[in-house]
């Protein structure tokens, strides 16, 4: 079957939970062509859409869940966050985004609905708290990050759920690396601003401008917001390093498709 030949990054520390559909793909296993090479999922590319939806049907093959059961946002760079649910997937909202809302910060609690994203470049966050039975999804690029979206992620998972800290584990996907992510002063201002006592955040670059490290900032403001260390897992993957295995704008200099962090609950 062509899912077969999908490529997904799945995180280890979820994998002892079958009730839950995770993971990260890459761009092996799809229809596209050229720049979108292969399973490019992103709807606001200028990909032919029929390949976009043979790609996404591809897709949700390989996480064993059906096609019309995802629910994707319009993605901002920002940190509002969004509780979805059946409606939102049952809407069956046409366009760019499958829900009304510019967010990024998905969470959900009803089975049968999968949180997707889409990157190519920025980090993805993926959240499950198993005794709560809830998930979520951030995209966090610099901006994001800066913004704390993972953290308000954690914040609603606590307030709006009841989750614990402890119990809440989560998977920092593949996305540019400090070698390749290189930075203006004005990012690198903001980020120092945001994060003033993280070290290693940022470095010195090859061409006099520094790399922000995306992987550390969101490891540290989950850390910092009480999550346990060991509850965490970043795959160490860079897109730019990559750009065989995963889409990169920066590697591609903006010609580029999109991969697709999915998380949810079968039901």
């Amino acid at each position: 079957m062509a899912e077969d030949s999908v490529w997904l990054h799945r995180f280890g520390h979820f994998s002892a939970f079958t009730e839950l559909a995770q993971g990260v793909s890459g761009r092996p296993g799809g229809v596209s062509e050229g720049q979108y090479w292969s399973l490019n999922i992103g709807l606001g590319s200028d990909d032919d859409p029929e390949a976009i939806s043979e790609n996404r049907r591809r897709l949700a093959g390989a996480l064993g869940i059906a096609a019309d059961r995802f629910v994707r946002p319009y993605q901002v760079h920002g940190a509002e966050a969004l509780v979805v649910g059946r409606e939102e997937v049952e809407a069956g909202l046409p366009g760019p985004a499958d829900v009304p809302r510019r967010v990024d910060v998905l969470l959900t609690a009803e089975p049968d609905v999968f949180l997707m994203m889409t990157f190519a470049d920025c980090v993805p966050v993926l959240f499950y708290d198993p005794a709560r039975r809830v998930v979520g999804l951030v995209h966090a690029g610099w901006r994001g990050t800066i913004a704390g979206a993972p953290r308000r992620a954690l914040d609603l998972l606590q307030k709006r759920f009841g989750s614990r800290l402890r119990d809440v584990l989560v998977g920092i996907g593949p996305s540019i690396g400090p070698d390749h992510y290189e930075v203006g002063p004005e990012v690198a201002a903001a980020a120092r601003a945001a994060f003033p006592a993280c070290e290693g955040l940022l470095r010195p670059g090859p061409r006099g401008r520094e790399h922000l490290d995306l992987w550390r900032a969101n490891t540290y403001q989950l850390v910092v917001a009480g999550l346990p260390p060991e509850n965490l897992e970043v795959a160490g993957l860079c897109t730019a390093c990559r750009n065989d295995l995963l889409f990169s704008y920066r590697a591609s200099q903006g010609r580029t498709g999109f991969h697709a962090a999915v998380i949810g609950l079968r039901a």
